[in-house]
């Protein structure tokens, strides 16, 4: 299985689950990324900075860091 910052731009999946302490998963779910929610790589960018993901009608840029704690699945 996948983790969301290994996609590349423009590619879409489905959120399967998320890791990490249980702060890190509250934020990440007040974000709107939830289990079953699909996720698209609007923009990624190099070096580790933040990537941008459109989910729900919404753009939300996250740390690589926090992208590798949520698990995907296209």
């Amino acid at each position: 299985m996948q983790t969301l910052n290994q996609l590349k731009s423009n590619e879409t999946a489905q959120i399967t689950s998320l890791e990490g302490e249980n702060a890190h998963i509250m934020r990440l779910c007040a974000l709107g990324f939830v289990p079953g929610a699909i996720v698209n790589v609007f923009k990624e960018t190099l070096m580790g900075g933040p990537s941008i993901y459109s989910i729900q009608d919404s753009k939300i840029a996250l740390r690589a860091a926090d992208a590798n704690l949520i698990r995907v699945a296209r």
